[in-house]
């Protein structure tokens, strides 16, 4: 049902990177000597580890020149902690689940080339216990890179995502003798008669209803 809910709708389109690199250090080391290291081919579905080692990436990518104007964004999920690096500077931290993307530009000229590195821990957000955030530390779990691509990310269909995250909590956390909650709870309702996910020209007019 991905496709049929606005969340399967924040990307509009995705294309692919034009190179991936990775090498692996079992400790953290400076960004320079990072970057100066042997870089190797590696691709989605591949899985790092052991626990706590770290893995640098080496990312080329090209805008498609016809996502001119549109807001790009790099979409990445090691399903670990990870810290991208953008002219020799951390800039963004991206967490598996949490959060897997990063702006590349809000306003594409089309055909831009971007390089970036990112820096992944073999650990998760709440540690590396197996199971649970209170179990024993795992020594040799891995992490698997699920997604690596660019893709438009659809502003509008986003902000409608906030409209309707911030009305639902409005309605369920107020009393009910709050005529805000009725209120919002009736706008709530009336944005999802109006949107269709798969005509995103619909997003705009709900947005306006909020």
């Amino acid at each position: 049902f991905v496709e049929a809910n606005l969340k399967g709708r924040l990307y509009r389109e995705t294309a692919p990177l034009q190179s991936l690199r990775h090498h692996c250090s079992a400790n953290r080391i400076p960004y320079e000597e990072a970057v100066a290291r042997e870089f190797k081919e590696t691709h989605v579905g591949h899985s790092f580890g052991k626990t706590w080692t770290t893995h640098w990436f080496e990312i080329r990518c090209c805008v498609p020149d016809h996502w001119k104007g549109e807001e790009v964004r790099l979409r990445w999920d090691s399903g670990s902690e990870a810290m991208v690096w953008l002219d020799g500077r951390p800039v963004q931290g991206l967490s598996g689940g949490a959060r897997h993307d990063f702006v590349l530009t809000k306003n594409s000229t089309g055909g831009e080339s971007f390089t970036l590195y990112i820096e992944m821990v073999a650990c998760g957000l709440f540690g590396v216990g197996n199971g649970t955030m209170i179990s024993p530390p795992d020594p040799n779990r891995v992490y698997t890179l699920s997604k690596a691509e660019i893709a438009i990310f659809d502003r509008n269909c986003y902000d409608l995502i906030v409209d309707l995250s911030i009305m639902h909590d409005l309605a369920k956390e107020l009393p009910e003798s709050d005529p805000t909650s009725w209120e919002s709870l009736y706008l709530a309702n009336e944005i999802i008669n109006q949107c269709n996910p798969f005509d995103r020209n619909t997003f705009s007019g709900c947005h306006q209803i909020a």
